[in-house]
């Protein structure tokens, strides 16, 4: 995030399993309570599936606008 605004608390990681599945998964969430945050580690994710991810800013109660989601996949299993 370029120019974060003063009135973000944190940040919404929302993430969803997208292969493996006959649709995609329920969207799961890991805060980022600190908006100076630059990165955050999603953990329990599934080897060799694809995964949308978008982030939320938040302020309290109010959310902001997603941003555009984008895809990622988890490494195979090591040999």
């Amino acid at each position: 995030v370029e120019n974060p605004s003063q009135f973000i608390q944190g940040y919404r990681v929302l993430y969803r399993q997208t292969s493996g599945l006959p649709s995609p998964g329920p969207w799961q969430i890991q805060d980022m309570r600190i908006a100076s945050e630059r990165d955050v580690t999603l953990a329990g994710l599934n080897k060799g599936i694809v995964y949308e991810i978008k982030v939320r800013p938040y302020f309290n109660e109010f959310q902001g606008a997603d941003s555009e989601s984008m895809t990622a996949r988890t490494m195979e299993e090591g040999k």
